[in-house]
């Protein structure tokens, strides 16, 4: 179908230019963000400095600027800076946020600081400490006094650390952010004081006195802070945002570019294409900030995932990668289509609302022209040529030229000057015309990211291993603290979340008498236990139970009957993080509760021993060369520390400069917890991913389709494979070792065991930018 545009149709919204002032200032109108008298096109770049190692920080927020944002973004992550109630951590490592804030002041950029203090990010327990839970009649984000007076001063006390990085202080914050997507949980909350609660936190921000705007996203009802958009598109929420707060701008916090991965999933990803034409719906529509959630996801090192279940990986397909690498579509393809936004920032920030030149009709999909400028007497002015059919191609026709416009896709135009002097309209972007992806035979595929410069695997030169103590092996050591009850109590109150692993010790079990070979008995719970659950008979490994897995466990009983005696029966009940969005996060579960039944006895009445965490934990991963390892056997035991050397000299070429990274492949084990010389690099587990669901095939290439709206099931890869299979490692960690030594110390806790030839198919490689 081909459609002709009409220059000549006057347009009446164009905006007065401001007065720049003396003083810095930031502030607001309809229309957008207004720093120092000038209204900015924002583009902004979330990324979370928990999320990457402090050396990563400059390289990653200078490339943010070399693909042309002018603002980071980033939640205040409430655990990493109060891990301890009234001990404050603001300065040292990964919560350096101070540091953070001055390498973007030092790039030349923005920063929007959401202080939350919840953030979701499927970070554990959503940002918030899990001392909280501790406190007696705590309702988490609710009219609450306990919970109240602890958010409060936490805020205080971000507030005042950040006062001097204002931008009217002469630092990068022009914008801070109260709460996080409340108005779900406001309206469940409703006669719990969910609207009062929501309004004495934005009463809470109007008594700090700051001097730049506050944000509440996802909010509605607040009249006295901006009200912002969370999601894949939020450019057909304008209309509504502008009914309700009409002197507020659109801002768009969160465009999410891809999404979150559990455990057991395949990897989901999003197309370039359809994440440029959410962003470009947006800015045409009049949106004035788009956030992209996440610009690099990072990684979710130590214990700090959410979920519960969520990978370690937090990758979220990107424009950046989890490493620091740019992810190859996606990057070059935005970086393109900002530059042309920022060249005409001022046309299309002057201008109150686009001008629809031309609609028309593609069987009920529809699509437009908006316009910014007078299209006849401006000499630069701007289209946006819309698409939003799944199959047709438009030809749309200007008065000099023609262009296609793909289906499900957005072209830009810029005016030009054609033969004759006469004005015409050349199309200079379109979000489906992306740079085919290269991959060779020399590739490495890391989740939906091809990199070409990576070293050849490294072995580790030496292995060496120490076993855990398990069961009744714990009870008679007095260096471990014990906890005795009758059932089973919430296993937070236990662990205070310090550690994911809880024991249940139970020595004295009898057993039923039962006849045949194997003679099979059943052990049932009355609730499926939650995440991972290790079941040890006599101290051997006897079965481990997930929470997708039916609530029994079957086992031969033959050879613990023939050593007659008592028995014992250990339960090791594993966390995978604290839920990152739920209702009543304070009455999160963990572990085993109700009753336990063994062979139609209920064992749960047994005079349980319960001992919080691993003793290696404490002392391990801090101290490897002080501890008596021994030499690794061929079969490798459940529960056993490891320990891999590997010659820094084969990881670090000289002849590599710049930026480079590092991935551990641990697909050869089961599960556990990694460590490199001492950094808590997470979780890892070798668990498939995508079972019955549908990724693309390989005639259907990498990538899914792109016309229609986008959601989270619908661009999954890797089914099949594991959800994770390599693991992020800093080059700043790895290279973290004292002087005058020459190999890195990784240490792996191994839940499973396996064999030696598992655990030497353990790899490092490097990642770097090409010499």
């Amino acid at each position: 179908m081909a459609s002709r545009l009409h220059l000549g149709k006057g347009i009446k919204h164009i905006l007065h230019p401001l007065v720049n002032p003396v003083a810095p200032y930031v502030t607001y109108d309809s229309r957008g963000i207004i720093i120092n008298g000038t209204r900015e096109l924002l583009l902004v770049g979330s990324i979370h400095y928990p999320r990457s190692s402090p050396g990563m920080w400059s390289h990653l927020i200078r490339q943010a600027r070399s693909a042309g944002l002018n603002a980071i973004d980033t939640y205040v992550f409430w655990s990493m800076h109060e891990p301890e109630e009234g001990v404050w951590e603001f300065e040292k490592d990964r919560a350096n946020l101070i540091g953070f804030i001055q390498l973007v002041k030092q790039e030349g950029m923005h920063l929007v600081l959401r202080i939350g203090p919840y953030v979701c990010a499927e970070y554990n327990l959503g940002g918030m400490p899990a001392w909280l839970l501790e406190k007696p009649g705590i309702r988490m984000r609710r009219l609450n006094k306990p919970f109240m007076d602890s958010m409060e001063t936490f805020v205080r006390k971000v507030v005042d650390v950040t006062r001097p990085y204002l931008y009217t202080n002469g630092g990068p914050i022009i914008l801070l952010q109260m709460e996080n997507e409340y108005n779900h949980w406001q309206f469940m909350n409703f006669f719990h004081g969910g609207f009062e609660y929501i309004n004495w936190a934005a009463h809470l921000t109007s008594s700090l006195n700051v001097s730049v705007p506050w944000i509440m996203c996802e909010q509605g009802d607040t009249a006295t802070v901006i009200n912002t958009c969370n999601g894949f598109y939020c450019h057909d929420r304008i209309h509504t945002f502008r009914w309700a707060f009409p002197n507020q701008p659109s801002l768009f916090t969160e465009l999410w570019t891809g999404w979150f991965q559990l455990w057991g999933e395949a990897t989901p990803t999003r197309p370039a294409e359809d994440l440029a034409v959410a962003v470009l719906n947006w800015v045409a529509a009049g949106g004035s900030l788009v956030t992209y959630y996440m610009w690099q996801g990072g990684t979710n090192f130590d214990r700090s995932s959410g979920g519960p279940l969520l990978t370690t990986s937090y990758d979220y397909d990107a424009p950046v990668t989890e490493y620091g690498f740019p992810h190859e579509r996606k990057f070059d393809h935005l970086k393109t289509m900002h530059g042309i936004l920022r060249e005409y920032k001022d046309v299309i920030m002057s201008w109150e609302k686009p001008e629809s030149i031309l609609e028309f009709g593609l069987n009920g999909a529809g699509g437009n022209v908006l316009a910014y400028g007078d299209v006849d007497k401006d000499d630069r002015a701007i289209l946006f040529t819309f698409n939003r059919a799944r199959q047709q191609v438009i030809a749309f026709k200007t008065p000099l030229s023609v262009f296609n416009v793909p289906r499900w896709s957005v072209s830009i135009s810029v005016k030009t000057k054609g033969v004759n002097g006469k004005s015409n309209f050349t199309e200079v972007f379109n979000t489906a015309k992306v740079t085919p992806r290269l991959r060779t035979s020399n590739s490495l595929v890391v989740r939906n990211t091809v990199f070409h410069a990576f070293t050849k695997p490294i072995s580790p030169s030496t292995i060496q291993y120490l076993a855990e103590p398990v069961g009744t092996q714990l009870l008679s050591d007095q260096t471990v603290v014990k906890t005795t009850h009758h059932g089973f109590p919430p296993q937070l109150k236990l662990t205070k979340d310090k550690t994911d692993y809880l024991w249940a010790v139970c020595d004295d079990v009898a057993l039923p008498s039962v006849k045949g070979n194997p003679a099979m008995i059943s052990m049932t719970f009355s609730h499926p236990p939650r995440e991972i659950t290790h079941v040890y008979m006599d101290d051997i490994l006897i079965g481990i139970l997930t929470d997708k897995d039916k609530p029994e466990l079957k086992f031969d009983v033959a050879p613990f009957i023939a050593k007659g005696g008592n028995h014992s029966l250990s339960f090791l009940t594993v966390s995978m993080g604290l839920p990152h969005y739920t209702w009543h996060p304070e009455s999160a579960q963990k572990g085993i509760s109700g009753h336990v039944i063994l062979s139609g006895a209920d064992i749960t009445v047994c005079k349980w021993q319960f001992i919080a965490g691993l003793k290696g934990e404490a002392v391990i991963p801090a101290n490897v060369k002080k501890q008596t390892w021994k030499p690794l056997p061929s079969v490798v035991p459940p529960l056993s520390w490891l320990r891999l050397s590997f010659p820094l000299s084969q990881l670090n070429d000289k002849k590599i400069t710049g930026f480079k990274s590092y991935t551990l492949k641990l697909s050869s084990l089961g599960k556990g917890i990694a460590f490199v010389n001492g950094h808590a690099i997470g979780r890892y587990w070798n668990i498939t991913g995508g079972v019955n669901k549908k990724c693309p095939t390989a005639a259907e290439g990498v990538s899914c389709k792109y016309n229609d709206e986008f959601g989270t099931e619908a661009c999954r890869v890797g089914c099949g494979e594991p959800s994770q299979a390599y693991y992020h490692v800093p080059a700043d960690w790895l290279n973290d070792v004292p002087w005058g030594s020459s190999t890195a110390e990784i240490v792996l806790l191994n839940e499973m065991g396996g064999s030696s030839t598992d655990v030497a198919d353990v790899h490092l490689i490097g990642i770097h930018e090409g010499l």
